[in-house]
């Protein structure tokens, strides 16, 4: 029970930190905006994914809030022992609550996209068609 109502507290904890985030994040943005980025010149310079589209969205809309919490690196999220996605249905479920609470707007194929690029990465579910 205590577990759960752990597991419970730190959820709402995170969803608050998500809304507040993206607005100082927002904010930052529009204060410091990013230099722009180069493109790949070379295949080792490619990234190693086979969903560049996914990893684009990601790197570009979760990176920043993910950082911002309390965790060192973005991907240690992704890469913790407690960690609330336990299924491919559930890493969907997670994205859309993210996009949920950052007022991103995205289609279910943008979430697919995200989805099937953190699998790869980092959960390598069974993907049941």
């Amino acid at each position: 029970m205590l577990n759960r109502l752990k597991t419970h507290l730190f959820f709402v904890c995170l969803i608050s930190s998500v809304t507040l985030s993206s607005s100082s994040i927002a904010l930052a943005t529009e204060q410091n905006p990013a230099p722009p980025t180069t493109t790949a010149t070379s295949d080792t310079d490619k990234p190693k994914t086979q969903f560049p589209e996914g990893k684009a969205l990601h790197d570009t809309n979760c990176v920043k809030c993910h950082q911002s919490m309390t965790f060192e690196k973005a991907d240690d999220i992704y890469t913790r022992p407690e960690r609330f996605v336990k299924s491919y249905d559930s890493l969907k479920t997670q994205i859309q609550r993210c996009v949920t609470n950052t007022d991103l707007m995205w289609f279910d194929e943008e979430i697919e996209k995200v989805a099937n690029y953190l699998n790869e990465q980092y959960y390598h579910f069974e993907i049941k068609e």
